[in-house]
């Protein structure tokens, strides 16, 4: 269980609430879970009470058992799912308050045609039905670009309505994403190839406007034994 974090009854059922307040930007909490592909889904689960949360275009996170479980959607959210590599991490996208509920928007990383449900979050801004991103109006779609918070395989879902490029404000996790991928590279590869891992490109340069994509510059002792 996560100190800063307590799972508490709502209207809705149960939601997490913060224990101390989280500045934007910040991590809140790594989901956990099983890796399931589409196929592997159970057939028959219940919409609501069961947690299955897609994080890739064929790749699904199935419960933990703990408080990631709990995060209620709000179409008017204060936090958003980070996806970088095989690790899910939910941030803050905004101030969150001691004593606030943390929620995250569903459609964000939904890119399947499949699962949809009502919405009864409650917010003036509720948009009524919980469906893939590609159905969100364009201004929310641009908004949660810029706020990092849609992977990759969404955006490539819904390219052909989305083909202008994006320049983002620049964003306090980039940093920190580059860190994690960069602990991430090195497990993987092999220490006596590599002489050192780079985060470089615009999303590397602090205050600097740019595309949210996090480049990645890998130094080897030798490309022929790379190329390998």
């Amino acid at each position: 269980m996560n100190d800063s974090l307590l799972i508490k009854q709502t209207k809705h059922g149960k939601g997490v609430f913060a224990t101390r307040d989280f500045s934007s930007g910040e991590i809140i909490i790594p989901f956990k879970g099983k890796l399931f592909t589409r196929a592997e889904l159970p057939k028959h689960y219940d919409q609501v009470e069961d947690h299955y949360v897609q994080i890739g275009e064929d790749r699904y996170l199935g419960p933990s058992g703990d408080v990631d479980d709990f995060f209620n959607h709000s179409c008017v959210p204060n936090s958003g799912l980070v996806i970088s590599g095989k690790k899910t991490s939910l941030g803050a996208i905004k101030k969150i308050d001691k004593g606030d509920e943390v929620t995250w928007d569903y459609s964000t990383t939904m890119a399947e045609d499949e699962w949809e449900m009502d919405c009864k979050c409650g917010s003036k801004q509720c948009r009524g039905r919980i469906r893939d991103f590609k159905y969100l109006p364009a201004t929310i779609q641009k908004r949660y670009v810029k706020l990092g918070i849609v992977p990759k395989y969404v955006l490539k879902s819904c390219q052909s309505s989305m083909d202008e490029v994006i320049i983002v404000p620049s964003n306090p996790a980039w940093p920190f994403l580059f860190k994690r991928e960069q602990k991430r590279l090195l497990n993987a590869l092999d220490p006596q190839l590599i002489v050192g891992i780079e985060h470089f490109g615009s999303t590397a340069i602090p205050g600097l406007s740019a595309k949210p994509i996090i480049d990645v510059l890998i130094i080897v002792r030798s490309l022929a034994r790379a190329k390998k």
